[in-house]
């Protein structure tokens, strides 16, 4: 009641009208608030994407593992991810990060061999994590703002496997630093798992020298 009474009153007193400059992440983003009610015009929009110092972490030997780094909800698409790992010896996953899912990442953890729960971590753990994995996935079923994990991928030179949804399709590009696959979809990003995991060595240096690239012309 309260958040809707607050919009209801800054409408009515015109205060979106009055700030000079709206900052928002991505073209997304910008296109949802140039959609909203508020009449907020394009020249009150810039665009000023999320950017990290380099960890400098590269040219560390790669495992066969996936890495899931963040916040277990249910909108980061957990399930999804367990769904399409479980029955699947052959890839192996990672999942960094603690919240209210956390008893069926565990339930996960003991009834499969390939899955791993490493909790909650530093920063420099987290970094090597993702600079030894051969992909970070990012499943979301809702939309992000713009993930650090994807610039800190990127800064690795780790490629994405992410969902086709919001800034995600914006910020990952397919078949250069990752791929996409379909929100909360199982059998996709199974199909996913399986045609980055049957690239060439060559091609998947290739999409790493891509993320580094990407990193060093967006993100810095």
């Amino acid at each position: 009641f309260w958040v809707a009474f607050t919009y209801y009153l800054h409408k009515k007193l015109g205060t979106w009208k009055q700030i000079n400059r709206y900052l928002v992440f991505s073209n997304f983003m910008k296109n949802l608030i140039l959609k909203s009610k508020k009449n907020i015009k394009e020249s009150q929009i810039a665009i000023k994407v999320n950017a990290i110092e380099d960890p400098n972490i590269r040219n560390i030997v790669r495992g066969n593992n996936f890495v899931f780094i963040g916040r277990l909800y249910i909108e980061k698409g957990i399930k999804t991810l367990l769904a399409a790992f479980l029955d699947r010896p052959d890839y192996k996953l990672e999942i960094y990060g603690d919240g209210p899912l956390i008893e069926e990442v565990k339930n996960a953890v003991n009834n499969s061999n390939n899955i791993q729960y490493r909790g909650f971590q530093n920063k420099d753990v987290l970094n090597q994590a993702l600079a030894s994995s051969q992909a970070l996935i990012v499943p979301s079923i809702w939309f992000e703002g713009m993930p650090m994990t994807v610039l800190e991928a990127y800064a690795a030179g780790t490629p994405v496997l992410a969902s086709k949804i919001g800034v995600l399709n914006e910020m990952i590009i397919n078949g250069e630093t990752g791929f996409h696959f379909a929100p909360g979809e199982v059998e996709n990003l199974i199909k996913i798992l399986d045609k980055f995991s049957g690239l060439s060595d060559q091609s998947k240096q290739e999409i790493s020298k891509n993320c580094i690239k990407e990193y060093n012309k967006k993100y810095t």
